[in-house]
This record gives C-alpha cells, structure tokens and sequence, in this order.
C-alpha cells in the first residue's frame, strides 16, 4: 500500500512537472513572438486619443523602432529620441518610456497600455493616466 501511495505521489508530481514546463515553455514562445512582432519594422502612430480629443498630428513625421533588448528609438527627420519598451503577454500590456524633456507628443506614450487588439501590423492600446483616458493606434510602416 505504501508503495502504491508514492507511485501515485511521483506520478503526480512528475506530470505536474511535464505541464508546467509545458506552460512555461509555450508562454517562452509567445513572449518570443511578441518581441519579433515588435521588432520587425517601424511602426509610426496613427491615431492618437486625449480624451474625446484627437492629437494625432502631433504624432505626424515620428516613426518608432523596438529592439530585442527592449530599447526603442523614436525617429523624426534628423531627430533621435532613445527610450526603452518592454511588453507582457500575460497581463496583455506593452509598456514605453521616453526620458522626461521629450518632444511633447513622445511623452504621452509614456506608461503601461493595456493592448486592446493587435496583429502584425496594427495595434490598438488603451490606458488612463492622472485621470485622463488615453487610446493609441500603432500601424506598422
């Protein structure tokens, strides 16, 4: 009886490790393809919320490039802003930081954004900050 007691428990515990890494392993490649979503190609915002206002035009001429390492670079003419990104596919958000003294329309996509709907080459981002509801459009260029 004892014996059949621990072949139950090791049983148990050796397919609950088989599932988790399992998990773990699928979340790994989702992360993975997250990350390559974001990386391949320049995405530039094309609608831009405040509210009930529209400020997408501020966005006009800025492009953004996301790399691997999770740092970003915001683009217009000769101008060159570096900031840093990062994404969870988990809690579905993606997340940006330009340095304060940013060109204005930079600093709004600072925060976390709550990733309303995406595929390769839109992607749809809410998030409400000091109040204020804010909705992002990127469009991969």
């Amino acid at each position: 009886m004892k014996k059949l007691f621990v072949a139950i428990v090791v049983s148990f515990l050796t397919v609950t490790t088989i599932v988790s890494c399992s998990k773990a392993k699928v979340e790994q490649k989702v992360e993975d393809l997250a990350i390559k979503l974001m990386t391949d190609g320049t995405w530039i915002v094309t609608k831009f919320l405040e509210g009930p206002n529209d400020i997408t035009t501020d966005f006009a001429g800025w492009e953004c490039q996301f790399y691997s390492n999770l740092k970003a670079e915001a683009r217009k003419g000769t101008q060159k802003v570096a900031g840093t990104w990062n994404s969870s596919t988990s809690a579905q958000t993606i997340t940006g930081q330009f340095p304060a003294g940013s060109p204005v329309p930079l600093e709004k996509i600072n925060g976390t954004w709550k990733i309303i709907k995406a595929n390769y080459t839109v992607g749809e981002f809410s998030q409400t900050k000091s109040g204020m509801d804010y909705r992002m459009e990127l469009t991969k260029k």
